[in-house]
């Protein structure tokens, strides 16, 4: 019985390793494909979700956001699918001076 026990609680541990969609809500990423505008079509973006980079496809409701534009996850309408806004947060670099 202990034996059983103690294994209950080591399995009661464990991970399953799926980063949820859930958890990029929020999140800053960036546009990895040309999102087009006004949910004319999907795009894609990279988001770190639990400590890993995903890639979802995107919409957007405004303009169309090109690669590399920085983004902020607002909402997730499907499992594979996000809703992102152009992240206008300044970054904390400050502007480049080149």
């Amino acid at each position: 019985f202990g034996v059983a026990y103690l294994l209950h609680v080591f399995y009661g541990f464990a991970s399953d390793g799926t980063a949820h969609i859930e958890h990029a809500l929020g999140q800053p990423g960036h546009v990895y494909l040309t999102i087009p505008g006004h949910h004319a079509g999907k795009g894609k973006v990279t988001v770190v979700v639990q400590g890993r980079t995903m890639e979802y496809e995107a919409v957007t409701d405004g303009e169309p956001l090109p690669t590399g534009t920085p983004i902020l996850v607002v909402d997730a309408p499907a499992p594979d699918l996000v809703h992102v806004l152009r992240d206008e947060t300044p970054s904390p670099q400050g502007p480049s001076h080149v």
